[in-house]
């Protein structure tokens, strides 16, 4: 469930005290709804409505675009379309209702051009066979520092990701003289040994996400960066493990 907007002291799984008196986001969460109507209630695009249904079938979620300004000049209000599927990092609801406010410093709104269904099935199925979510990641400059503090308390975990391999046969590069992987010349991610291969998993999964993925990729990196930004001005070292004491 989404934290209340307003009460991030009280929610300590999501957000801690930094400096200024302010609490910042300690891990990534994200509000996924595939759009049901989009609205522009006024000429100048200053309240931008939206409405969804979420992964849990909820429908109607109202998302209000208070000021979009916030999102700067470069959000394309156009991709806010019928069966399109919007995320929002660092989400948060309303207290008196179930909608979602855009109109602070850390959220920001990817859209995915596909359905929520998509998102769920075919493109989770490419993440998760293909694309290491924490295969133990290098430690993020906070997790370095406090490592450094206390070697015990916070010991420092890395694995190196797989090899590259083909997204349809699996097959691994190595040094053994076989040819490079190709990219995809669409979304620049996905991985092939031969044309073959290519259009085979095209077929019968790519072409349903290649244009989700570069925007997945994106939104990823982003939140990385900026929860290391912010850890710089938190009081206390924490840690973004899921098994995190409340």
């Amino acid at each position: 469930e989404l934290p209340i907007a307003g009460q991030e002291s009280r929610v300590r799984t999501h957000y801690r005290e930094a400096c200024f008196d302010n609490y910042v986001p300690i891990r990534a969460w994200f509000f996924l709804g595939e759009i049901s109507n989009s609205t522009n209630t006024l000429t100048n695009q200053t309240d931008h409505q939206v409405t969804v249904c979420d992964r849990e079938g909820k429908k109607n979620i109202l998302i209000d675009f208070v000021d979009s300004s916030v999102l700067g000049t470069e959000f394309n209000y156009g991709l806010l379309k019928h069966g399109h599927t919007i995320c929002i990092r660092f989400a948060s609801r309303q207290k008196s209702n179930a909608s979602i406010r855009i109109d602070q410093r850390y959220k920001k709104v990817a859209v995915f051009p596909t359905s929520l269904h998509t998102l769920l099935t075919t493109m989770s199925q490419e993440i998760n066979n293909h694309i290491p979510l924490r295969p133990c990641p290098k430690p993020s400059d906070a997790q370095v520092l406090a490592h450094l503090f206390n070697k015990t308390q916070h010991p420092l975990h890395y694995k190196p990701p797989a090899p590259d391999h083909c997204w349809n046969c699996k097959k691994e590069t190595n040094d053994d003289g076989d040819a490079k992987l190709k990219k995809c010349a669409r979304c620049m991610i996905a991985l092939y040994c031969n044309k073959e291969c290519q259009t085979n998993h095209w077929t019968t999964s790519h072409k349903y996400c290649c244009s989700s993925h570069r925007i997945y990729s994106s939104m990823v990196n982003e939140v990385k960066q900026t929860l290391d930004n912010l850890a710089k001005y938190l009081f206390e070292f924490v840690s973004t493990d899921e098994d995190e004491e409340n």
